[in-house]
């Protein structure tokens, strides 16, 4: 009789994932950022909020998630108040906008 490879036996398991603790370590560098990413407040907004947003967010030609489309938002909020456009008065402009400045990405 001829010798027969076996069959890979059928796992659970990921195939992306490995024992080798070079590879883990090599994923998580370069996966890693230098920040690590903070959550956003909860929002509870009215009921037409969230169905506008899905509403863009369903009609986007990529599928773009809300979260990109809520951080999109929040960019454009502090362009506003760094250019003084802002709807609520802020006390001391000029020390916003170089805050703002500063933390810019």
């Amino acid at each position: 009789m001829t010798d027969r490879k076996k069959a890979p036996a059928l796992t659970a398991g990921r195939p992306s994932r490995t024992d080798r603790p070079e590879v883990e370590r090599a994923r998580r560098d370069v996966t890693a950022t230098d920040e690590p990413e903070k959550r956003l407040p909860p929002v509870y907004a009215r009921p037409s909020y969230h169905q506008r947003l899905q509403a863009i967010r369903s009609m986007s030609r990529d599928n773009v998630p809300a979260k990109a489309l809520l951080l999109e938002a929040v960019e454009d909020l502090f362009e506003k108040y760094a250019s003084g456009k802002g709807r609520y008065p802020i006390a001391r402009q000029a020390q916003l906008e170089r805050m703002l400045e500063e933390l810019r990405d």
